[in-house]
């Protein structure tokens, strides 16, 4: 959103802010939530504050109709119009199908009606480039790698649905696996790379010395990629799509990584930010110790990504991105960057994160 308002230094972008149970506003959780990214983003504080002031923060619940906006809300809405929206997919790992269809296909239908019935002109939809399976295609009738990725799916076919009957332009947007910025390395907690890495300083302080003296087993493909791609390359690639306006329209785009890091190398740095000694590769899990089985059990989710080398079509913006050949290069030094950071706030809070179920079984072995 940061890099939103930059790109575009004369709009106001009206955000969505869901209703919570604590006492602050939504103005208030929003400027906290901008301003805590902009310090990780590496953006200067002055700079910053000018940013947060033309966000708006509109307090809602994704639940509910209308996304819970009172009347205020929509007829402020409805006086932008025509407007543009941009929905960045959700991020929850949550296997229960139930969950990930009000998470993502409920939620994305919700606000496709109350956008369609306010005068939205074109409706930004960012996803996932493994929903796909690497093509350029809108499809739900193929094997997905995980639920989550069934359930971006079945919200991009939401999308479609919706725009075409109604003659609203679409985009969908599908970036690789997003990391933090290229030249600072922020990240934020919620990135599903730093999640991991999190995992792995919460599994190296459960497991006390014993990752010190022995390596981390991990079931996979080293030389399989990951195509980890940074924050600002994603943003960049969106308002060039943006910005060349109808040509666009309708049509699916893959925002990705064209040298991608191996799986090896990015356990490489991820274990050395969270402090464990070394990672052994094993071809199934009969080949793993009792510390390393249960990491494998829980981070089944994340090892989902690291099947073999995955090649991503590009046809479609190939004429409004600039070429990505050697632009977005995630180092080790790149990784570490991010991940340390992360890791020492970790490690500062003075409190494990690691799911209690997985701490208390790593208590017995370790």
């Amino acid at each position: 959103m940061l890099e939103l308002l930059r790109a575009e230094p004369q709009s106001r972008i009206y955000c969505l802010v869901q209703a919570t149970r604590d006492s602050l506003t939504a103005e208030a959780r929003l400027a906290h939530t901008l301003a805590s990214v902009a310090v990780e983003l590496g953006i200067p504080s002055d700079e910053a504050t000018g940013l947060v002031a033309r966000a708006v923060a509109l307090r809602a619940d994704l639940c509910e109709a209308n996304l819970g906006l009172d009347a205020v809300s929509r007829e402020l809405l409805r006086a932008q119009a025509p407007f543009t929206v941009w929905q960045f997919a959700e991020t929850r790992t949550s296997r229960d199908r139930a969950q990930l269809l009000r998470d993502h296909i409920e939620v994305t239908d919700r606000l496709l009606e109350l956008a369609l019935r306010m005068g939205v002109s074109c409706f930004n939809h960012v996803s996932s480039a493994y929903v796909g399976a690497g093509e350029e295609e809108i499809s739900r009738q193929r094997s997905f790698l995980n639920e989550v990725e069934w359930a971006r799916a079945h919200a991009e076919s939401t999308v479609v649905a919706r725009c075409s009957g109604m003659g609203v332009p679409y985009r969908i947007l599908r970036p690789g696996i997003v990391i933090g910025h290229s030249r600072t390395g922020g990240a934020i907690p919620s990135q599903g790379l730093v999640n991991w890495i999190l995992q792995l300083a919460g599994l190296e302080q459960v497991a006390g010395d014993r990752l010190r003296q022995q390596p981390l087993r991990l079931v996979g493909d080293p030389d399989a990629t990951l195509n980890l791609i940074p924050i600002d390359s994603v943003i960049e690639d969106c308002l060039a799509i943006d910005a060349a306006g109808a040509a666009t329209h309708d049509r699916v785009f893959n925002l990705t990584n064209q040298t991608p890091p191996t799986f090896g190398e990015v356990a490489a740095a991820a274990a050395r930010a969270a402090g464990i000694a070394r990672i052994e590769w094993v071809e199934d899990a009969e080949g793993l110790d009792l510390v390393s089985r249960r990491f494998h059990d829980w981070s089944r989710f994340q090892r989902t990504y690291a099947r073999g080398p995955q090649r991503f079509a590009r046809g479609s913006n190939q004429l409004y991105v600039s070429p990505r050949e050697g632009k977005c290069m995630v180092t080790g030094e790149q990784l570490m960057r991010m991940a340390r950071p992360a890791v020492d706030a970790f490690r500062s809070a003075g409190r494990s994160r690691v799911d209690g179920k997985v701490a208390r079984a790593l208590w017995e072995v370790a």
